[in-house]
């Protein structure tokens, strides 16, 4: 799409919500524009996204370095990025034209047994918490883990924590019955931010289908992703977006389009840096793709969104429940959690 290409109505009525957007390197600028933070990502017609904080971090120092980060890009950048910290703010990012960054841990290994933490960090930003990675950690299994226990007892007082903080609950990594647990302890809609379903790419990063119900039993959403190895299918050398929008219509048609959402794990890195590190660590999980067939063909960038409404309403979605899967539901759930 042109960059002067106005956005359909349904991309800039309401508030579009990525639900994994990638970090905080998702809003840099290219070099030949330097002060033009997340103008490709809001070119798309997406006002919020979804960051991940120190993915892999071990130690708090790295967690801190990042907040300071967040909050010096939303303080010298103030008239092209805010922080969403309540559900008003999402409004005011989509009535301002500016993108709105949701902060987000993937994984509480670094708070160790520290579940007093979780209300400071609440104070720092932090809207969103996954308890696991792909590991095994103090709270429960990741869901590459060859056998999954539940939660730990830490595991019931994080969640608990998490509840009572009101940060919202992302068990994208977490293993089944691991999230499971988590799902009834929480006492509240969990989101599933990045990760599709099990039963139509048989990924061990994809939900099965309990997942998917005990989330929408809840109220919550799974966030569906452009993820080619979360979409993979034998029989196709190259990856398209009806091997994305198979997995929309799967939940929607398992427990309704109010519980789906958009998480594309969109992530800018670097082909070296992806391929040993992620590739190299989880290579059931990443099968045969590389940087370059990272996602399917048609939706590798934010700036490709609008192929998402265009796409949904061709195969027969009302007007309304594409709103919703674009941000409304997951509003819904960032509203009752975050009060």
């Amino acid at each position: 799409m042109s960059p002067d290409t106005p956005l359909p109505p349904v991309l800039s009525d309401a508030p579009v919500i990525d639900l994994l957007g990638g970090n905080l390197n998702s809003v840099i600028p290219p070099s030949n524009a330097p002060a033009a933070y997340g103008d490709h990502v809001r070119r798309g017609g997406v006002n919020v996204i979804h960051v991940t904080l120190a993915l892999y971090a071990r130690d708090i120092e790295h967690l801190l370095d990042d907040f300071f980060d967040a909050f010096n890009l939303c303080d010298q950048m103030g008239h092209k990025l805010m922080l969403i910290e309540r559900m008003a703010d999402i409004h005011e990012a989509h009535a301002s034209g500016r993108l709105g960054l949701i902060l987000g841990f993937q994984g509480l290994d670094v708070l160790r047994h520290n579940t007093q933490f979780v209300p400071i960090f609440h104070r720092l930003g932090l809207r969103v918490a996954a308890l696991t990675y792909n590991e095994v950690n103090q709270l429960g299994a990741g869901c590459l883990e060859p056998r999954d226990d539940g939660l730990t007892l830490l595991g019931v007082r994080m969640v608990r924590e998490l509840r009572r903080a009101g940060i919202v609950i992302d068990l994208s990594h977490a293993g089944v019955r691991t999230s499971l647990d988590a799902i009834e302890r929480y006492d509240g809609p969990v989101m599933f931010t990045h990760s599709n379903a099990h039963a139509v790419t048989p990924n061990p990063r994809n939900l099965t289908d309990d997942q998917i119900r005990a989330a929408a039993a809840t109220g919550g959403v799974v966030g569906l992703a452009s993820y080619a190895p979360f979409c993979h299918q034998e029989d196709k050398d190259t990856l398209d977006l009806e091997d994305f929008f198979r997995h929309i219509d799967y939940v929607c048609e398992l427990v309704g389009p109010e519980h789906a959402a958009i998480g594309s794990d969109i992530t800018p890195q670097s082909k070296v840096k992806w391929e040993n590190a992620t590739k190299r660590m989880y290579p059931d999980m990443v099968g045969r793709y590389v940087l370059e067939t990272e996602y399917v063909e048609g939706l590798h960038t934010h700036a490709e969104f609008p192929v998402i409404p265009e796409g949904l309403r061709k195969r027969g979605y009302a007007e309304d429940e594409i709103r919703g899967i674009l941000g409304g539901n997951a509003a819904r759930v960032f509203e009752q959690i975050w009060g």
